[in-house]
Parts: structure tokens; sequence; C-alpha cells
């Protein structure tokens, strides 16, 4: 980590942390047991505009994502994060993400490295890691074309947007 004008003069291309976020979870949020398995069928009235995560990067939304890095501890976080941060509406996550749609090649490819199981559980330094080789085009057979904006994001909320420097 450290100044955009010195990682330029680094070896390697530099990848830009343009928005962060960091959200409490709250009595009414417990990650593992929500009513419906829908994030804001627990009483939670955020909505993709209550992000500043997206406005700090320059974003619109979640539409603006090429990928996304996710802590993924248990299956279902999946869904919990592609309804909290707007990518699907509330109870429609299941259901938008069969048929490819996170795989490389679909419409938001997911944990590219393969998540948690794939890589240890290493707290998100891993999906960090892989965000960095996926802007910088170093991922190899799991390199998302064009790659230039990843969102790395948990249930709870906490997320970081990287951006290609431009």
């Amino acid at each position: 980590m450290t100044t955009v004008e010195r990682a330029r003069d680094l070896r390697q291309p530099a990848v830009i942390v343009s928005g962060m976020q960091g959200l409490r979870a709250g009595r009414d949020e417990f990650i593992f047991a929500p009513p419906g398995l829908g994030v804001f069928t627990q009483g939670d009235e955020r909505r993709v505009e209550d992000h500043p995560v997206y406005a700090m990067a320059g974003l619109s939304g979640p539409g603006d994502v090429d990928s996304l890095q996710l802590y993924d501890a248990f299956s279902p976080n999946v869904v919990f994060v592609l309804e909290r941060f707007g990518f699907t509406g509330e109870g429609q996550a299941l259901e938008w993400l069969q048929n490819g749609r996170i795989e490389l090649g679909g419409e938001l490819p997911v944990n590219t490295a393969g998540g948690l199981l794939s890589e240890a559980h290493l707290c998100g330094w891993g999906h960090m890691a892989e965000a960095v080789r996926q802007i910088r085009g170093q991922a190899g057979d799991r390199q998302v074309t064009g790659c230039e904006v990843v969102q790395w994001a948990t249930p709870f909320g906490d997320s970081t947007v990287f951006t290609k420097d431009r």
C-alpha cells in the first residue's frame, strides 16, 4: 500500500483502492440465520444508494463491477452479498446466480480463484490478492476479460472497490 504516485513508479501496474466502507452488523442482523434467507427481510432498510463504497469509487452502483470477490466462509454468503449490495433484488439472488452467471465468462464472475474453500481461510486477504491479479491482467486461466473494477465484500456490509489506474 502506497500513494498512487509512488505506485506508478514501481515494476507492477498500480491498482487503486478507490472506495471502501465498513458497516457494523447490528443485533437485528445475525447473518447466519436471517429469516427468509434474504438480507433485507430482517428490517434492514439499507439499499444500494446507501452504500458509500460505490460513490467513493466513482461508480454508479454494482452494475459497474466487473468481478466480485466475497468472503464466502459459508455457502449462503454469496446470496447475502448479492442482495445486500444490490446486484439483485431482495429474495432474488439464488435464482439470479443460476446458469453460469457467476462463473468465469458469466455476467458477474465471483471468487475467480475459488474462494475460501480453494485458497484457505485467510479472512479475505486471498480475495484481495485475486482482485489485484484480475485488474493487472495477471490471473492466467482465471482472467476476467477487460477487468477494470473489482469489488470485495462481506455479507456484513464491509466492502472495498479496486480499480485499474487510469
